[in-house]
């Protein structure tokens, strides 16, 4: 046969001469054979090159409908491909394993074929579209021949019942139907309840047909006495049909015979049943039972036969006197329920009502192969459920759990009935499946990868714009301390970085005061003071001299913090993001190049109760140019993979790998440049464009996710200055940016307007400024933000710390700063909306006079300020001292103290001091 033709030919190719160019094939045992489900039966064979090519070959693998092909690690499918390489995988046979696809078809004989065909291509010639070996397999159906039983009545009142096959039979196939009829189990009830009686054959629960005959006259009774003889009370007779043959239908071992032949053949034996009058009126009722016996079968291979018995009528001499009872069945469905809610409901039902009491035993269990577990993702639970006389459907309750864990897939688990109406070994099973209501890591991921994709975009952007001079500068910066209740705690911008990788923290300027004066942050928080905080404070660059190009080499380290927030649904997210960097780079006047290394970790939540930790370490290459005089570029690139842990609240941890990459590419053109002596007009177009990728793997109960990120910014700056014969300076500024946030997290475009004028005087010192910025149009109608700043100053000389000088600002609204600065600021524009607190306004103020100490080596500066909101008021005195510089000074060192005083509004007043040092040395 075919399946023998193509073992041949498998075999054949086993014998070519090694050095001569073919493909062998060889199948296990000979041959391939496969069952219908996919997984009782399956095969592999095995393709390998006879001699090395002298290109990598590629053989296509494409299976015909019904059958699948795999490779090793890979996904069942219709088409694989296999490579050899001629390097080294050329004599290294590769397996294909070949399992079967269920038709749900019925097929002759028991078993079907499907071929399975090669093609090869190279740029080898003797190995490119090689005549290659096909593979016959035999698939074996599992699909059921199905025998129904079922009685009718005729208009007429005559009887007739049918024994039907689900298909013809072909000419090497036989079925047999033996029939059975009423003995003492037939009689085992009472009274005028007419029941089916339950018969089980190969395990199949059936039922016999069943009626009632009853004489016509003086009925002295409702209770079934006898039973009726066939071949006496009643007879039977069987209609001629095509290759159906009825034997003993009257007495001795009936049957019905079904042989297949190559032409027409009738798949329905139909059979009379003919009332016999007797003389007697003794008013009996006799009772018919008949039904089929277990069907025997010929030539059908492993198909099995499922066994069917329809609804028939109850008759009598001359009439139909009670109504068919169908046997009680039990039925329960396949239900869902989101994990969110607790429990899930199971319907039980019975094939109609309970005529008595039914009872059914119920456990849970786990599905195989396991995916929802017991004790985890449900509750184990047992029992009976009982269905009183007049009932037909029970519900019952089964408890499960939300395991916290995010992007898996929907579980399942089964319900088992056993027992009452139910055939002794066997089982009603249906399946729970629990959908996952959590919330996706992916979400999370997305802003994990976006965050530490900017925080290297802005250490690319420092990188470029650091000076290049000679020598080695390392920051260690202080640490402001709080009231003497609080030692050790930091007070830090709620929802910022701690720290600008420069050394300042939150709320405290450079010299580590307390920075009213631009406190256009919102509230502030008290938090424990880390060592990583310490760390994020510091930062080196060693700078190489300059060779006879011009270029130099810079060693440098930082480390960031960010923080991100964002929403799943309806449930909050948010991150913790650090990041240390350390990179190599080289700048001439022209280019810059280099590659930072770096290491993230991350702490956040993902939404209601799941936790995660992530690591990442990445490399990233990057550069710049600057191709003319008005205008440069840059672009950076990087690639990392780490881990990803998420913990439930139950305490169950589920750890996966992760990868990250991105890419950066962004512009700066000054369209006009300032005259010489720095007036007139000027115009600048700034823009950059971002790309983020993460992706986690598949793990136990943990699906993969992937994420992508997206971000396009573009900025246009205006600026006009004009300088008066009195000195006066007057600096006009018109800024617009365009913003656009796409991919899995936050979403959006708008644009924002931003505009500032500035006046000074530099022989009196006097300088006034107004700034204003709003957000003009955005994407979500009902983001609104703007804001407004006014100032005033007097410093006499602005380029030291000597002499008197005097600050005063009024803030309202959102950040006044405006265009780029604002646009250009990591947060997606929806985090950047002005909170109710700071749209009332507040003033700032402080007043400080500077003075030489120390034979001049110092400058000390003893300062007091003042801020005033609608929330509070705050007041500061303090002293910092600065060792005064000059060209041939290597280090620089300063001090300050603080006492600070705060009112809150309605709350308790608020004592504190700080003190702390920063010392910055070069060599």
């Amino acid at each position: 046969d075919a399946a023998g033709n193509a073992s041949e030919a498998a075999t054949a190719s086993s014998n070519y001469d090694a050095v001569t160019p073919n493909i062998l094939i060889t199948e296990s045992d000979g041959s391939t054979k496969v069952s219908e489900d996919g997984s009782t039966l399956i095969d592999t064979y095995e393709i390998v090159l006879a001699s090395p090519p002298s290109a990598d070959v590629t053989v296509t693998v494409s299976a015909a409908e019904g059958v699948q092909v795999n490779t090793a690690g890979g996904t069942a499918a219709s088409v694989q491909t296999l490579t050899f390489t001629a390097a080294s995988t050329w004599n290294e046979p590769q397996t294909i394993t070949v399992a079967g696809v269920d038709d749900n078809i019925d097929t002759p004989g028991g078993s079907r074929f499907a071929d399975i065909t090669h093609a090869s291509s190279s740029a080898d010639p003797d190995y490119d579209d090689r005549n290659i070996d096909s593979v016959r397999v035999t698939v074996n159906d599992d699909d059921p021949t199905t025998v129904t039983f079922a009685g009718t009545q005729n208009e007429n009142g005559s009887i007739e019942f049918t024994i039907t096959l689900s298909r013809s039979l072909v000419s090497s196939e036989t079925v047999t139907v033996p029939l059975t009829f009423g003995g003492a189990d037939a009689l085992a009830f009472s009274g005028n309840e007419i029941q089916t009686v339950p018969l089980s054959i190969n395990g199949i629960a059936i039922t016999a047909l069943q009626w009632v005959i009853e004489d016509a006259i003086a009925q002295t009774t409702d209770v079934v006495t006898d039973i009726a003889i066939r071949g006496v009370d009643y007879t039977l007779s069987c209609m001629p049909a095509t290759g159906v043959t009825c034997s003993n239908l009257n007495s001795g071992d009936a049957q019905v015979v079904f042989a297949g032949n190559d032409g027409t053949m009738s798949t329905v034996a139909t059979i009379s049943v003919e009332i016999v009058s007797d003389a007697d009126q003794n008013g009996l009722r006799k009772m018919v039972s008949m039904g089929m016996g277990e069907v025997d079968s010929d030539g059908l291979g492993d198909n099995p036969i499922k066994q069917i018995v329809q609804d028939s009528p109850n008759v009598q001499d001359d009439q139909v006197v009670l109504p068919l009872q169908d046997a009680l069945e039990i039925s329960v469905d396949n239900v869902s329920a989101v994990e969110q809610a607790g429990q899930i409901e199971f319907t039980v039902r019975l094939s109609r009502v309970a005529d008595r009491l039914v009872t059914v035993s119920y456990e849970t269990r786990d599905s195989t192969p396991v995916s929802a577990i017991e004790g985890v993702d449900y509750e184990k639970k047992q029992g009976d459920i009982e269905f009183s006389q007049g009932e037909r459907e029970k519900i019952i309750f089964i408890s499960i759990l939300n395991d916290g864990v995010a992007d898996e897939d929907d579980e399942t688990f089964e319900l088992v009935l056993t027992g009452g109406v139910i055939p002794d070994g066997k089982e009603v099973v249906a399946v729970g499946r629990i959908l996952n209501s959590n919330y996706s890591p992916k979400s999370w991921l997305s802003r994990f990868a976006r965050t530490v994709s900017e925080q290297v975009i802005d250490s690319v952007r420092d990188r470029i714009a650091a000076p290049r001079g000679e020598g080695v500068e390392i920051t260690l910066a202080g640490q402001p301390f709080g009231s003497p209740a609080d030692l050790e705690r930091v007070t830090s911008q709620e929802g910022s970085a701690v720290s600008d990788g420069n050394g300042t923290f939150g709320l405290y300027d450079e010299f580590g005061r307390l920075d009213i004066l631009n406190s256009n942050t919102g509230k502030g928080e008290i938090r424990t003071m880390t060592e990583r905080e310490l760390l994020l404070s510091s930062n080196f660059t060693v700078t190489d001299r300059k060779d006879s190009s011009g270029g130099n080499l810079a060693f440098w380290g930082r480390a960031v913090q960010s923080r991100f927030s964002g929403k799943q649904g309806t449930s909050p997210l948010d991150g913790e993001v650090n990041t240390a960097m350390m990179g190599i780079d080289f700048a001439d006047d022209e280019l810059l190049f280099g590659t930072m290394l770096t290491y993230s970790s991350a702490k956040g939540s993902d939404g209601e109760d799941g936790k995660i930790d992530a690591t990442l370490n990445s490399i990233v290459p990057y550069g710049s140019m600057q191709v003319s005089d008005g205008l440069s570029l840059w672009g950076a690139a990087g690639y990392g993979s780490g881990e990803m842990t998420l913990t439930s609240d139950s305490g169950i941890k589920l750890r996966t790998g992760t990868s990250w990459a991105m890419a950066a590419f962004g512009t700066r053109s000054d369209l006009r440049h300032l005259n010489a002596e720095g007036g007139g007009p000027a115009l600048t177009l700034t823009s950059d464009v971002l790309w983020t990728y993460a992706a986690s793997d598949k793990a136990q109960g943990l699906a993969a996710s992937k994420a992508s990120v997206s971000r396009l910014r573009l900025g246009l700056e205006g600026v006009w200055n004009k300088t008066y014969d009195s000195g006066d300076r007057l600096t006009f500024r018109l800024e617009t940016g365009l913003r656009y946030d796409g991919g899995d997290a936050e979403k959006g475009f708008g644009v924002e307007v931003g505009s500032n004028v500035t006046w000074s005087n530099p022989g009196s010192g006097l300088s006034l400024g107004l700034e204003a910025r709003t957000l003009l149009m955005h994407q979500d109608r009902d983001l609104k933000n703007w804001g407004l700043a006014a100032s005033a100053a007097y410093d006499p000389s602005p380029e030291t710390s000597l002499g008197p000088s005097l600050t005063l600002r009024y803030n309202a609204g959102g950040q006044s700063a405006g265009g780029l600065d604002a646009l250009f600021a990591p947060a997606p524009l929806e985090q950047r909306s002005e909170s109710s607190d700071r749209a009332a306004g507040n003033w700032t103020a402080e007043a400080a006079y500077g003075f030489a100490v120390f034979d001049e080596m110092f400058t000390a500066v003893p300062y007091m300020g003042v801020g005033l909101s609608d929330a509070e008021r705050d007041y500061a005195i303090g002293w910092r001292m600065e060792r005064k510089s000059n060209r041939r000074s290597t280090s620089e060192l300063s001090f300050y103290v603080e006492g600070k005083h705060k009112v809150p509004k309605g709350g308790q007043t608020e004592f504190g001091y700080s003190a702390g040092f920063q010392y910055r040395v070069r060599w």
